[in-house]
C-alpha cells in the first residue's frame, strides 16, 4: 500500500505518517514517500523547458522502486495499491490516469480519500502566470 500524503502541494512529508497501525490491521506493507513540492514539484512554463508535474514523476519513480524491491520485504508486486488523501488523492488519481504509466503495471488498485483529479483545487489550468510571478519575485 503506497500512501501519498496530501496536506498541500506546497508542504508536507511522507515521513510523518506511521503506517504500522494500518499494516498490523491486515497483511499489508505500508510505504510512504516524499516528492517535490511547491515550485520544485509543479513549476511549468507550458513547454519543454519546464514541463512541470515533477511530483508525479517522483511518485512514478517510487512505484518503479516498489516493483523492483517489494519482494525483498515479502511483498507482491502484483498487489500494489495507491492510497491518497486530499491533495495526495488528486496526485494518485493523476498518476493513475497518466499516459506515463500506461502498460507499466506499477499498481493494481487505487483508493482516493477526500479528493480526485477533478476536484476544483487539484490542477492549475494556466500555470504560466504563476511561473511568471515566481520568476519576477526571484529576479529571473
Amino acid at each position: 500500500l503506497l500512501f501519498i500524503h496530501g496536506e498541500s502541494y506546497d508542504f508536507g512529508s511522507g515521513n510523518v505518517y506511521d503506517g504500522s497501525g494500518l499494516a498490523s490491521a491486515g497483511n499489508h506493507i505500508v510505504i510512504t514517500l516524499n516528492f517535490r513540492l511547491g515550485v520544485l514539484g509543479f513549476l511549468s512554463t507550458e513547454d519543454s523547458s519546464a514541463s512541470g508535474n515533477y511530483a508525479l514523476l517522483d511518485i512514478i519513480a517510487g512505484l518503479r522502486w516498489i516493483q523492483e524491491n517489494i519482494r525483498a520485504f515479502n511483498g507482491d508486486p502484483d498487489r500494489v495499491t495507491l492510497l491518497g488523501h486530499g491533495y495526495g488523492a488528486a496526485l494518485a488519481n493523476l498518476v493513475a490516469t497518466s499516459p506515463l504509466v500506461r502498460d507499466m503495471n506499477l499498481f493494481r488498485g487505487i483508493i482516493l480519500q477526500s479528493g480526485t483529479a477533478l476536484s476544483p483545487w487539484a490542477t492549475v489550468m494556466s500555470p504560466l502566470p504563476v511561473t511568471r510571478r515566481v520568476a519576477e519575485n526571484l529576479n529571473c
